[in-house]
């Protein structure tokens, strides 16, 4: 099974011992798959256990997809209004598909997944797209409510 953390671990009591977890997904089913980092009989080397991933991962990374892609679009100055728009638009999909990966784990192998996921979505055949049950022509604007 692969695995990618997508949060932070966290300390939880379990009955009179103490578990750090971290959230998760498993990457080839893309569903949530939590995963325990160990259990303490303390709350305090529970804690002391959390800040030592944590340290552990701003060592690697410095931040989340989604944080890189916010950071990239705000910084584009050179570009036309309506391209910052198409940037903004863009990266909301990519946050939706990719965000919460921290940069220390993305590999190709996640790039390639959510690609296929967006391919596999797409309700686009033989030319002619489909939205709200309204035919249109994948490159032209979505037909309007009004229509």
């Amino acid at each position: 099974m692969a695995w990618k953390a997508t949060g932070q671990p966290t300390v939880r009591k379990q009955r009179d011992k103490w578990v750090v977890r971290i959230d998760g997904i498993d990457t080839r089913t893309g569903q949530h798959q939590p995963r325990q980092l160990g259990t303490f009989l303390s709350q305090r080397s529970a804690k002391a256990a959390a800040r030592a991933f944590r340290a552990e991962e701003t060592s690697t990374g410095r931040g989340t997809v989604g944080w890189l892609v916010k950071r990239y679009v705000a910084s584009r100055t050179d570009i036309t209004p309506k391209a910052q728009q198409q940037y903004e638009w863009a990266a909301g999909h990519i946050e939706a598909g990719l965000g919460s990966i921290p940069l220390a784990r993305l590999d190709r192998d996640d790039v390639a997944a959510w690609i296929d996921s967006l391919a596999a979505g797409a309700s686009c055949r033989g030319g002619a797209c489909r939205s709200a049950g309204r035919s249109y022509a994948p490159h032209s604007p979505k037909p309007s409510a009004r229509e």
